[in-house]
């Protein structure tokens, strides 16, 4: 089992230089998130403790997925895409054609079949502000951070099986150096490649470039510093993720319920008190009234020190 997880852990490697490099360096600095939203769904997600995973259908701008999905095909057929294919292919001989197959069949499913939660990182200098421009995309008339730990999108738990990665805001050009990059990684790791089964090394390469497909934005959104949780049931079933029917903004959706409790069984420890590192009130008209609700909130769910996690944003109310 040991040897298979550090196989698995070097293909990552490998195959996610970006997102191992990342991670790596979230890992290292106890990179905590945030989840701007408005008071009442912060609110909603305390009480129940769980947040939804939204279909990637209903984000934001859908044209997301198709800048990823343009990007990553015009990268496929540069040059460079080309010798990626070939040293492949003089590993497993056309691994890459079955890989095409695969992927042209299922990316037309693929916002239909992939369940999200977006946030971004948050830095020591946003604590007692949060971020003005997140305040304005997604704090309607009371905006609320919620910031958590590094392990609440971090944590090695395999119960979940929602994977976070960090969005890459680049263009093709960007794309076309990753996958440099991964061409370098094989190359370099060609005997251990040899000896792993094709089928595992097909699915690693497939799960590449879906994760860049869902991953990768135009970089002018770069201050988001977004990272995703992506959750694909159709292809690996959560037993902690469970499914409901719901209206979000008068729309009735299938979503998707990460619950925020701890499972020590399974080795996943989400519950509300061991993830919120503060809860920062955005700048709105009653803030003090918000803060004394959210303080209550938090002792309601086991919250001991809540008066020492609710903080008003310093930035000012513009009126």
């Amino acid at each position: 089992m040991q040897n298979q997880l550090e196989l698995l852990q070097k293909l990552f490697e490998i195959f996610y230089p970006v997102a191992h490099a990342k991670q790596q360096t979230a890992q290292i600095k106890s990179q905590r998130f945030v989840y701007y939203t408005s008071a009442e769904t912060a609110l909603s997600i305390i009480k129940n403790k769980e947040i939804w995973m939204r279909n990637a259908t209903c984000m934001n701008d859908l044209s997301e997925v198709e800048y990823g999905l343009d990007c990553l095909r015009k990268a496929f057929i540069s040059p460079e895409g080309i010798k990626f294919q070939s040293t492949l292919n003089d590993i497993f001989p056309n691994i890459c054609k079955d890989i095409d197959d695969i992927l042209s069949s299922w990316v037309p499913q693929m916002q239909a079949e992939t369940y999200l939660t977006c946030v971004s990182e948050h830095f020591q200098d946003e604590d007692l502000l949060g971020r003005l421009s997140m305040w304005r995309a997604y704090g309607r008339m009371a905006g609320i951070a919620l910031v958590v730990k590094s392990g609440a999108m971090l944590s090695s738990s395999a119960a979940l099986k929602a994977y976070s990665s960090p969005v890459a805001y680049i263009d093709t050009s960007g794309v076309i150096e990753q996958i440099n990059c991964i061409t370098d990684n094989i190359i370099s790791n060609s005997a251990l490649i040899k000896s792993t089964e094709r089928d595992l090394i097909k699915a690693y390469v497939i799960n590449v470039f879906k994760f860049a497909i869902l991953s990768i934005k135009h970089p002018g959104f770069k201050e988001e510093q977004e990272w995703r949780l992506i959750y694909s049931p159709s292809m690996e079933e959560s037993s902690i993720i469970k499914k409901d029917v719901c209206v979000v903004n008068g729309i009735p959706q299938q979503i998707y319920k990460i619950p925020l409790v701890d499972k020590p069984e399974l080795d996943y420890f989400a519950s509300i008190p061991n993830i919120i590192d503060r809860i920062i009130i955005g700048p709105v008209e009653f803030p003090w009234a918000i803060c004394k609700a959210f303080v209550e909130l938090l002792r309601s769910v086991g919250v001991q020190d809540a008066e020492k996690r609710v903080f008003t944003s310093r930035i000012p109310l513009r009126r």
